[in-house]
C-alpha cells in the first residue's frame, strides 16, 4: 500500500485497535469529491477473517452465497430491478467494500452503489437445452469472483425460462451476508416488488441500525469484560480436544483445500421422524440434539475416536434491532461429544444436551476469538478445531436455520418449495470435509451431506447417510441400547460390487488342489511331487543343481542322519544354514523324520541363537560345512548332536534306505521365531495341515504349475520364504535362491533373466531397491507374476512394476507368521490405483477376515479396524506362552473349530478390498496429528535425485527423551544427492507443514532385516550424520527486501535465508497479514500470505499491544445506539488499493515474541451458511 500510511499502525495488536482508529478520526466532509464521501468502520471479527482468506485466495467462489428466487406469472422487470436497488440502498453492508490500512481491513461504506442487474432470456430455447443453459448460467454466476476492494459485493440476474416462469439469482459475498440474510432479502424483495409494481412507495421503515454499528458494538461489548468470562468456558470445554477428526477418506488430503463439493440426500420416513421427536421430548432435549448425538456416533465409529468435535452455525441475532439486517452475523459454535464408556444412546443424549446448552449460553464470543485464544496449529488443508459441520435448518433451502421461503410472497411458486430445484441452481461448495444438513419440514426429516470430493467418493457419502439412518432407527427403537450396537443394521462393505481381479495366467495347465490333500504331511506331498517330476529341476543355485529325484535322495540322507542322531526324540531340530540346496534338503529331511524344524540365521548374534535354541528345547542342530563350527560353538558342552550336511559327500547322495517316519497333518511342522514386545523372541507354531492350507491358497491365487520358477530372496526363517519354498517344491516347480542380504540387488535383473524366473516374490522394500537398478526402458518380460508381501505396498511400487513388468500381474498379499496368507489382491497394467496404499484385497479360500474395534465388535464400512483372521488354519499358538496365545487367538464363539487371530494390523474396507492402514501398536501421532509415514516417503521418492526413502518418528533428546520429531532418511541415486533445502521445498509443495520432517539424513543404502524388510531400528540418529556446511541455510527464492521501517529486526544471522532447523515441526504459519501490505511491492500488491504459509519459517516475532481505549463497563448494552460510534472520513480519489489518510500516533515499542506464538490469521476457511 502506498500513500501516507504510517507504519506504526501496523503494530496495533488488540481487537479494539480498529475502534481506537475510527474514534480518532475527526468528522470531515470532502469538498473536492462530494460524491466520494464514505463511512469507514472497523470490520467485525468474522469479516476480518474472511478478508484475510480472500487475500490468500482472491476471488474464491467458496464464499459466494447464491440465492435463487423462483417466480411465476408476468414479470415487471423494472419493478424488480427497483426493488433490488432499494434493498441495497437500505442496507449499507451491500454498499460496502474493504480496504487495508496498514494491513488491517476496514469497511468502506459508499453513499450509493450501482448493482449489476442482468436479464437473460432463454425462452427461445427448447426445454432440454434451456434447462442445461440455465444450470450452466447459474454455475457460472456462482464462479464469478467478487473483488472486495472494488465491489460491488452483490449482483442480480433474472433468468427468463418461460413467459410466466423466471428465476431471480442474487449472489453476494459471504463477507456481507449470511443464510439469515437471504430470508431478509426474500421478505423485503417481496414487499418492495409488490409496491413498485403498483406504483406505490416503499412500505418499509428505515432501519434504525446498520451492520457497521453492530461491528463497532461487538468489539466494545467484548472489551467490557465479557470476553474473558466467555473464554474461560471455551478453554475448559475444548481442553484436550483432538485437533482433527480422522475420518477415513478415499484419497489423501491435498495440502491446500479446494472446496469442491457434491451432495447426497436421504429423507427419513414420517414414522421415524415422529419417533425421534418423541425421544427428544421425553429426554428434555431438542430434535437438533438427537440428530447431533446420532451423527456423533457415526463420526466416532468412522474415525475410531471417542472424542468427537463438530461445528454448528448459530444465527447470532440475539437483539431485535439486528433481526431485519442483511450482514455477516452468523457465529459458529464448537460442540464436543464424549462417546467414551460405550454408554446407552439415552445417556449420550444427556451428554449432548449438556454440551449444547453450555455452548448456547456462551454463544456471544465470536468463533474467531475462540480460535485466536486456543491457537491450534493452522493448516491450509483443513479447518481448525473441527472439520465437520452440522446444520439444522427449518428448510433445506432457507439458509442457516431460517426456514424462510426465498420467493417474494406476492409471487408464490405453485409447486411449493422444491429442495432439489434450488440445489440444482446453486452448486455445492465444500468448506469442510463433511457438512450434514438436517431439514425438518412437512413432517419428515431430510438429511443432506455436502462432502469434499477431493476426499470422498459418491458411494462413501451415500453409505454414511445410510448408516446414519440406521443409527437413528436403532436409537429411536432402543434408546437404552449401547452405542456399540447401534450399527448392527448397517450394510456390510461387501455389498458393493467387487472389483474384477486381473486374471493370473499360468505357465501351463493349472491343476487345483483338492481339499482332501490337506489331510497329509508336507513330506508326503513332496514325495508325491518328487515321484511325478523326478527329472525336473527342483533347486538351482550357483553351487548345486538338483532334480526332484536328487533332492528327495538328499533329503532322505538328512532324514536318516537326524533320526540316528535324535533316536526316539521326536522333538524339534534346529537348522543353521545359508540360502542354498543344503538348507532345502535338510528342511525336507527333518520334516520327513517326523520332527519340526526351527530355522536359525547364522548372521544373528550368537546370544540370540542360543536363546532360541534354549526356548525351543531342540534335540539336535543340523548345519552345513560353512556353519558347522558355529553350530558346535552354540552347542558347547550341552551334548546336543550336530549333524553336518555335505551334499557333495556320499552320505547324502545315495538313495534313502530308511522308511520315513510319517508325521500326521496336525503335528507340529516348524517353529518360526519373531520379535516379541517384551524383547524376548517368541516361537509361532504351525502344523503340517496349516502349511498345506497356505500353499494351496497360494497355488490357487497364483495358478502355480510345475513349469514355474520361483525366486527365494528372503531368509528361510520367515513366513515369506515358506511360501516360496513350498510353493515351488509342493507343485513340481523349481526354486532359485538369491540371498539379497549377501549379494545385494545389482545382479538380480541378470539373475532373473538368465534363470527364466516366472514368479518374483519380495517385500516392497527389496523391490524398490531392485527396480532402481533397472534402466528406464528395461522390461523383464519373462516374469508373469510379481508378488509383494511382508509390508505395505504403495502406489509408487505399482508404477515401478508397470514400467518394468509390462506383461506381468502384480499380486499384493497380507499375512503374518501366525497366518501366512490371509488376503490377496491383483493388479495388471490396466489397473489404476488411486490411493497411496495398494489394496491387500479379499480373503483367500477357507478364510474370513474381520475388521474389529477394541472390544472385538465389527467396525462399520470405511472405518479403520484391527484385521482379525478367522479360520481353521491360523497358528497353533505361541510356543510355551499360553497367556499370549489366549490373548491373540480367540476361540469360536459358536463352539466350532475356527479360531480368530487378532493380527494387530489395521485395515479399512474399500470397494476393491481391504486397505492396509498401519499397525495398531505403532501409530505415529505428533502434536495431536495422526501421521501416515508412508505418504511422506512416497513424496520423498518423487523428489528428483532420490532413489529410496524412509521416515520415522524419534525422540531428539538425550537418552531417547525430548520431543518426538519426524526424521527422513534419503538414499540418493548419486552422492551427495539433493540438498536438504531442495527436499524441504519439494515436500512443502505437496504436504501440510506438520508432515514436514524436522531433519534429513542422507544414507548410502537403507538397512534391511534378514527377510528384506526395512530395519527401522538400524536407522541412525540425525546427530550421527554430518551436515554439509552449505546446508545450514537455504538461499531464498529472491533477493531479500529490507524490513518495513517499524517492522521486526532479526539479528540471528548476517546471512539471508531460511534456517533449515528453526522448527521441529516443519514450516511455521504465515507472517501476520497486517505486515503483508507493507512488505508488498508494486508488482505484487496482493497479500503474499498464501505463498508465505507454504515457505520455510520466517523469524518469529509478535508486536506489542497498544493501550486500548476506555469503554463503558457493561456486559450488554440496552440498545445499539449508532450515534456515538459512527465517523466519516475522506476516501482518496486514487482508487482501489490507496491508503486512507488517518491521524497518526506514535508506534508502541514492540516486545519480544513468545517462542510458541502463532499468527492468529493463518487458518483455513469455515462458514456458517
Amino acid at each position: 500500500m502506498g500513500g501516507a500510511s504510517a507504519p506504526g499502525l501496523g503494530l496495533l495488536e488488540t481487537a479494539l485497535a480498529p475502534v481506537a482508529l475510527i474514534d480518532s478520526v475527526a468528522p470531515e466532509r470532502s469538498t473536492a469529491h462530494p460524491g466520494r464521501d464514505v463511512f469507514v468502520f472497523p470490520c467485525s471479527f468474522a469479516q476480518q477473517r474472511l478478508w484475510f482468506l480472500d487475500q490468500l485466495a482472491p476471488g474464491s467462489p467458496a464464499y459466494t452465497i447464491s440465492a435463487p428466487f423462483f417466480l411465476d406469472g408476468p414479470l415487471d422487470v423494472a419493478a424488480l430491478e427497483g426493488a433490488v436497488k432499494e434493498v441495497v440502498r437500505r442496507h449499507e453492508v451491500l454498499r460496502t467494500t474493504f480496504r487495508a490500512v496498514d494491513g488491517m481491513p476496514v469497511q468502506v461504506v459508499a453513499p450509493s452503489a450501482d448493482v449489476p442487474f442482468e436479464v437473460v432470456d432463454l425462452r427461445a430455447l427448447a426445454p432440454g437445452p434451456r434447462s442445461e443453459e440455465a444450470r450452466r448460467r447459474a454455475a457460472e454466476e456462482v464462479r464469478r469472483p467478487f473483488d472486495l476492494a472494488r465491489g460491488p459485493l452483490v449482483r442480480a440476474v433474472v433468468v427468463w425460462l418461460e413467459d410466466h416462469r423466471q428465476v431471480l439469482m442474487v449472489s453476494m459475498h459471504h463477507i456481507v451476508s449470511d443464510g439469515w440474510s437471504v430470508g431478509v432479502l426474500r421478505r423485503e424483495l417481496g414487499l418492495l416488488y409488490r409496491a413498485f409494481a403498483t406504483a406505490q412507495p416503499s412500505p418499509l421503515a428505515e432501519l434504525p441500525v446498520q451492520y457497521a454499528d453492530f461491528a463497532l458494538w461487538q468489539r466494545r461489548w467484548l472489551a467490557s469484560g465479557v470476553r474473558e468470562a466467555q473464554l474461560r468456558y471455551w478453554r475448559q470445554a475444548l481442553a484436550g480436544a483432538p485437533a482433527t477428526l480422522e475420518l477415513p477418506t478415499d484419497r489423501p488430503r491435498p495440502p491446500v483445500q479446494r472446496f469442491v463439493g457434491a451432495r447426497q440426500s436421504v429423507a427419513l420416513d414420517a414414522e421415524l421422524t415422529e419417533a425421534l421427536r418423541a425421544l427428544a421430548q421425553a429426554e428434555g432435549a431438542t430434535l437438533f440434539m438427537v440428530l447431533l448425538g446420532a451423527f456423533s456416533v457415526l463420526l466416532g465409529r468412522l474415525a475410531g475416536q471417542d472424542d468427537v468435535v463438530v461445528g454448528t452455525p448459530i444465527a447470532n441475532r440475539t437483539r431485535t434491532e439486528i433481526e431485519g439486517l442483511v450482514g455477516f452475523f452468523v457465529n459458529t459454535l464448537v460442540l464436543r461429544t464424549d462417546l467414551s464408556g460405550d454408554p446407552s444412546f439415552r445417556h449420550l443424549l444427556g451428554r449432548v444436551r449438556e454440551a449444547a446448552t453450555g455452548a448456547y449460553a456462551h454463544q456471544d464470543l465470536p468463533f474467531e476469538e475462540v480460535v485466536r485464544e486456543l491457537a491450534p496449529r493452522r493448516q491450509l488443508s483443513h479447518m481448525p478445531l473441527f472439520q465437520v459441520m452440522f446444520n439444522m435448518v427449518g428448510n433445506m433451502e432457507g439458509g442457516a436455520g431460517t426456514g424462510l421461503d426465498r420467493r417474494p410472497p406476492s409471487r408464490p411458486h405453485p409447486g411449493g418449495n422444491d429442495d432439489g430445484a434450488a440445489t440444482r441452481w446453486r452448486p455445492d461448495q465444500a468448506k469442510f470435509d463433511l457438512t450434514l444438513y438436517a431439514a425438518d419440514s412437512a413432517g419428515r426429516i431430510r438429511l443432506s451431506a455436502v462432502y469434499n470430493t477431493d476426499l470422498f467418493d459418491h458411494g462413501t457419502a451415500a453409505r454414511m447417510l445410510a448408516d446414519l439412518e440406521a443409527i437413528l432407527g436403532c436409537a429411536a427403537a432402543h434408546p437404552d441400547g449401547r452405542l456399540s450396537g447401534l450399527l448392527a443394521g448397517t450394510k456390510p462393505a461387501g455389498d458393493a460390487a467387487p472389483r474384477v481381479r486381473p486374471s493370473v495366467v499360468p505357465a501351463s495347465p493349472f491343476v487345483p488342489w483338492e481339499a482332501a490333500e490337506l489331510d497329509q504331511s508336507i513330506g508326503q506331498r513332496f514325495d508325491a511331487q518328487a515321484a511325478e517330476h523326478r527329472d525336473r529341476w527342483a533347486v538351482v543355485t550357483d553351487d548345486h543343481r538338483l532334480t526332484y529325484g536328487e533332492l528327495a535322495a538328499s533329503a532322505g540322507g538328512v532324514r536318516r542322519a537326524v533320526s540316528e542322531a535324535c533316536g526316539r526324540d521326536r522333538g524339534r531340530v534346529a537348522l543353521l544354514f545359508t540360502a542354498g540346496a543344503p538348507m532345502l534338503a535338510s528342511l525336507l529331511g527333518v520334516l520327513g523324520s517326523g520332527r519340526a524344524y526351527v530355522p536359525l540365521d547364522p548372521a544373528h548374534p550368537p546370544a540370540r541363537l542360543e536363546q532360541v535354541m534354549s526356548d525351543a528345547a531342540v534335540g539336535a542342530v543340523v548345519a552345513e560345512p560353512r556353519t558347522a563350527a558355529l553350530a558346535r560353538a552354540l552347542v558347547g558342552a550341552s551334548g546336543l548332536p550336530v549333524v553336518e550336511v555335505d551334499l557333495d559327500g556320499p552320505a547324502f547322495a545315495g538313495p534313502d534306505a530308511l522308511a520315513p517316519d510319517a508325521a500326521g497333518p496336525d503335528d507340529l511342522a516348524y517353529l518360526l521365531y519373531t520379535s516379541g514386545s517384551t524383547g524376548t523372541p517368541k516361537g509361532v507354531m504351525q502344523s503340517h495341515r496349516n502349511v498345506l492350507h497356505y500353499i494351496r491358497a497360494y497355488t490357487h491365487g497364483l495358478r502355480l504349475t510345475h513349469h514355474d520358477r520361483l525366486t527365494l530372496v528372503s531368509s528361510y526363517g520367515f513366513d515369506g520364504a515358506v511360501m516360496d519354498i513350498f510353493g515351488a517344491l509342493l507343485n513340481g516347480a523349481s526354486v532359485h535362491p538369491f540371498p539379497v542380504r549377501d549379494r545385494g540387488v545389482d545382479g538380480l535383473a541378470r539373475f532373473i533373466a538368465e534363470r527364466g524366473i516366472t514368479v518374483f516374490h519380495s517385500t516392497p522394500s527389496v523391490f524398490r531397491a531392485f527396480a532402481s537398478t533397472l534402466r528406464g526402458d528395461e522390461v523383464l518380460d519373462g516374469v508373469r507374476l510379481v508378488v509383494f508381501g511382508g509390508e505395505e505396498a504403495q502406489r509408487s511400487d505399482y508404477e515401478l512394476f508397470r514400467r518394468h513388468f509390462a506383461a506381468a500381474v502384480l499380486v499384493n498379499g497380507l499375512g503374518s507368521t501366525e497366518c501366512s496368507l490371509a488376503l490377496q489382491a491383483s493388479f495388471d497394467g490396466d489397473s489404476r490405483p488411486t490411493r497411496t496404499s495398494l489394496s491387500v484385497g479379499e480373503p483367500v479360500g477357507d478364510t474370513e477376515v474381520l475388521l474389529v474395534d477394541d472390544h472385538g465388535a465389527p467396525v462399520p464400512p470405511g472405518q479403520v479396524g484391527e484385521i482379525a483372521v478367522r479360520s481353521n488354519h491360523v497358528a497353533l499358538g505361541y510356543w510355551r506362552r499360553p497367556e499370549a496365545t489366549a490373548a491373540a487367538f480367540i476361540p469360536d464363539p459358536d463352539g466350532g473349530t475356527r479360531r480368530t487371530y487378532r493380527t494387530g494390523d489395521l485395515g479399512r474396507r474399500r470397494p476393491d478390498g481391504i486397505e492396509f492402514a498401519g499397525r495398531k501398536d505403532s501409530q505415529v501421532k505428533l502434536r495431536g496429528y495422526r501421521i501416515e509415514l508412508g505418504e511422506i516417503e512416497v513424496q520423498l521418492r518423487t523428489t528428483p535425485g532420490v532413489r529410496e526413502a524412509a521416515v520415522m518418528a524419534r525422540h531428539d533428546g538425550p537418552d531417547g527423551g525430548g520431543e518426538r520429531r519426524l526424521v527422513a532418511y534419503v538414499v540418493p541415486h548419486e552422492l551427495p544427492g539433493p540438498a536438504v533445502g531442495e527436499l524441504r521445498r519439494h515436500l512443502a509443495r505437496v504436504l501440510p507443514d506438520y508432515m514436514l520432517p524436522a531433519a534429513f539424513v542422507v544414507l548410502d543404502t537403507l538397512p534391511l532385516t534378514p527377510n528384506g524388510k526395512l530395519d527401522r531400528a538400524a536407522l541412525p540418529a540425525p546427530e550421527r550424520a554430518r551436515p554439509r556446511p552449505e546446508e545450514a541455510f537455504v538461499a531464498p527464492a529472491a533477493p531479500p527486501r529490507p524490513w518495513p521501517a517499524s517492522g521486526p529486526r532479526c539479528s540471528t544471522s548476517n546471512r539471508s535465508g531460511w534456517r533449515t532447523t528453526s522448527s521441529s515441526s516443519g514450516a511455521t504459519p504465515c507472517w501476520p497479514p497486517r505486515w503483508c501490505p507493507a512488505y508488498a511491492t508494486p508488482s505484487t500488491p496482493r497479500c503474499p500470505c498464501g505463498p508465505c504459509s507454504r515457505r520455510p519459517p520466517w523469524p518469529r516475532w509478535r508486536p506489542g499491544s497498544p493501550t486500548t481505549p476506555e469503554v463503558p463497563n457493561r456486559s450488554t448494552p440496552s440498545s445499539l445506539d449508532p450515534a456515538p460510534l459512527r465517523r466519516r472520513c475522506r476516501l482518496p480519489s486514487s482508487g482501489c488499493g490507496s491508503s486512507i489518510s488517518w491521524p497518526r500516533a506514535a508506534p508502541p515499542t514492540p516486545s519480544p515474541p513468545p517462542s510458541s506464538w502463532t499468527a492468529p490469521w493463518t487458518w483455513p476457511p469455515w462458514s456458517g451458511r
